[in-house]
């Protein structure tokens, strides 16, 4: 007879496996068993394994203390079991099963696994964090009114690793749960590169912005690729956390990426709504150098507001 044990954690996931043969097949902690367990709750002598003759295997309790547990029953005497049953000797959980059980599809590898398993190399991890720590230092630089203070760089890059350390142990969690392993340097290196692009995305929306005074579009488009990388990032979130397939990876990501953006964008354009009237302005700071297009001069710009607030006040008296 030859079977395969393994022993397994609460969650089903292997710790140890083992093959085994032999007419009595015994598991126990003495030393003189085909299988030793390092477990004070099991008996020295706790089961006897031999074959059944449905082509199965019988397992006999050896007057152990504990018993051996089979679907949450206590058993005290013998027991039939089938290739890939699982039981419980004292606290130590295990499966059994023939040479001949069928073993899952093998699963292709492709383009995508490489890339991800390389964003777990710490040279890749330290890059993320100084391109990320460059990028808002520059977004700060370049959007400061006053001398730029070394605590407002500092608070800004403290909330921002905080907030990724904290997405990336979300994400390792469900990753520890569902395949038994956190994946957390992967998981912080791709939510690091993704707000690197994020900051570079939106310096170039506020430039076009700023130069086009278009707000409807220009954020219209810019919600649209914000939406679309952030359903990427997310693909990849549950690609390496969970187990789901394909199809419903891209529907559970964009599902969440177009809920956080139609938030973001919410309460900004609401505002709009409110003030549909007034003239268009960017509320954002960019230095000269990156006007493009031609403006409108200040005198044309009060003449127009005073005209826009003069009706307004005409409308409120009326």
């Amino acid at each position: 007879m030859e079977l395969i044990i393994e022993i397994i954690n609460r969650s089903g996931r292997v710790l140890e496996r083992r093959k085994l043969e032999g007419d009595s097949i015994s598991i126990g902690r003495a030393y003189d068993n085909s299988l030793i367990l390092d477990d004070m709750s099991v008996d020295p002598h706790h089961v006897s394994i031999e074959t059944s003759n449905d082509d199965g295997f019988l397992l006999r309790d050896l007057a152990s203390v504990n018993g051996l547990v089979y679907k949450s029953k206590n058993i005290k005497n013998s027991i039939s079991l089938q290739s890939g049953d699982e039981f419980v000797l004292g606290n130590t959980h295990l499966r059994i099963y023939s040479l001949n059980h069928p073993v899952k599809n093998t699963v292709s590898l492709d383009n995508v696994d490489g890339a991800v398993n390389y964003f777990s190399k710490n040279l890749v991890v330290i890059g993320a964090i100084l391109l990320a720590t460059l990028l808002i230092a520059l977004e700060i630089w370049n959007g400061a009114i006053d001398e730029l203070k070394a605590q407002d760089f500092f608070e800004t890059i403290s909330i921002l690793y905080i907030g990724a350390i904290a997405i990336a142990l979300f994400w390792g969690l469900i990753g520890r749960v569902v395949k038994h392993e956190m994946f957390f340097k992967i998981q912080l290196s791709l939510i690091l590169f993704y707000i690197s692009l994020a900051v570079c995305i939106q310096f170039i929306y506020h430039t076009i912005l700023f130069n086009t005074l278009n707000y409807p579009v220009t954020t219209g488009i810019y919600a649209l690729v914000e939406c679309v990388f952030l359903a990427i990032l997310f693909w990849l979130n549950l690609r390496i956390a969970t187990n789901q397939a394909n199809i419903q990876r891209w529907v559970s990501a964009t599902i969440l990426s177009a809920c956080i953006v139609m938030f973001s964008f919410s309460a900004e354009f609401f505002a709009r709504i409110n003030y549909s009237n007034s003239p268009y302005f960017v509320s954002s700071l960019k230095p000269p150098s990156l006007r493009v297009a031609s403006g409108v001069s200040l005198e044309d710009f009060l003449h127009n507001s005073e005209a826009i607030y003069s009706h307004k006040l005409d409308e409120k008296h009326q």
